[in-house]
C-alpha cells in the first residue's frame, strides 16, 4: 500500500495491496474508506465492488441531498442516514464527498466555517458509527483538515 506519514494508504481493486487491505477489514472495528474515481458512477462502482468483496450491504445516500444551509438539518439528515443504515446492517456509501476534501479558500463570514463545523460532523460521525463508511470523491484531500488520522484507506 503506498502511503507517507500524513495520509492513508492508496490502493487499486484487485491489486495485491487492496486484497491486503480487504484482510485487514475485519481487523479492525470502525473506519472511513474514501472510494476515489473520475465520475459518480466509477465511485459507485467501486463502492460496490469492495462491499461485495467484503459480504457487506450498502446504504446509499448523496451528501449533496444531506447538506443543507442549515447546520442543524445538516446533522439531522446525517444523523439519520447514520441510523437508517445501521438498522438495515449496511455499510453507508455517502456519494459527492468532492466539496469535503476540495482546496480551503479565504472566506469572510460563516459560510466557511459552518462547512468546516459540516465536515467535521460528518468525520466524527463516520468514526462513531461501528463499521465503515465509504465516501465517493473524485478530489482527494489538500492538505490538513478533519480528515487527518480518520481515513482508514484511499481506493481508487
Amino acid at each position: 500500500m503506498n502511503q507517507t506519514a500524513n495520509t492513508p494508504p492508496t490502493v487499486s481493486l484487485g491489486s495485491p495491496s487492496y486484497r491486503q487491505l480487504l484482510s485487514d477489514l475485519p481487523n479492525l472495528t470502525r473506519g472511513i474508506l474514501l472510494i476515489h474515481g473520475a465520475n459518480p458512477l466509477e465511485q459507485e462502482e467501486a463502492a460496490t465492488t469492495m462491499a461485495r468483496d467484503l459480504s457487506l450491504d450498502l446504504h446509499h445516500a448523496n451528501l449533496g441531498d444531506i447538506i443543507s444551509k442549515y447546520i442543524g438539518n445538516t446533522e439531522k439528515e446525517l444523523a439519520e442516514h447514520f441510523a437508517q443504515a445501521n438498522q438495515e446492517g449496511a455499510t453507508l456509501f455517502l456519494a459527492g464527498a468532492d466539496a469535503l476534501f476540495g482546496k480551503r479558500v479565504e472566506v469572510d463570514g460563516c459560510f466557511l466555517r459552518y462547512r468546516d463545523t459540516e465536515a467535521n460532523r460528518l468525520f466524527q460521525l463516520g468514526i462513531d458509527q461501528p463499521g465503515f463508511v465509504f465516501m465517493g470523491s473524485a478530489t482527494l484531500p489538500e492538505g490538513p483538515g478533519p480528515w487527518d488520522g480518520l481515513l482508514t484507506a484511499i481506493v481508487g
